[in-house]
C-alpha cells in the first residue's frame, strides 16, 4: 500500500497533530521574526517542494529531486544552514509531541 500524506497525517491521534501543528506554526512566527520573511518563504518553499515530490509517482521523483537541488543550491551557505537549522528544529517539536503523547 502506498502511503501518502494524508495516510501519514491520519494515523496520528488528533491531538498530536493539533501540538504539532500549533509549534510549526509558532517556530514560524519565530523564523519570520528572528531571519526574516526572506528565511521563512525559503523554509516553506523548501517544505511544499519535499511534500510534493512524495506525491508524485515514482518515474517523476528524478525531476522532483532535480528541483529541490536547484532550490537548494541557489541560495547562499550560511541561507542554507538557516533553512536546516529551522527543518532540525521542527523535527525535534515533533519529537517532542509525539514523546509528549
Amino acid at each position: 500500500m502506498e502511503r501518502t500524506r494524508d495516510s501519514d497525517r491520519a494515523a496520528l491521534p488528533e491531538p498530536m497533530r493539533r501540538e504539532v501543528r500549533l509549534l510549526g506554526d509558532i517556530l514560524g512566527e519565530i523564523i519570520r521574526d528572528s531571519g526574516g520573511p526572506e528565511l521563512l518563504a525559503d523554509v516553506e518553499r523548501l517544505r511544499r517542494a519535499v511534500i510534493e515530490a512524495r506525491q508524485r509517482e515514482e518515474h517523476h521523483l528524478a525531476a522532483a529531486g532535480d528541483e529541490i537541488v536547484r532550490l537548494v543550491s541557489s541560495w547562499s551557505l550560511e541561507q542554507a544552514e538557516q533553512v536546516a537549522r529551522a527543518f532540525a528544529v521542527y523535527f525535534h517539536l515533533a519529537n517532542l509531541a509525539e514523546e509528549h503523547q
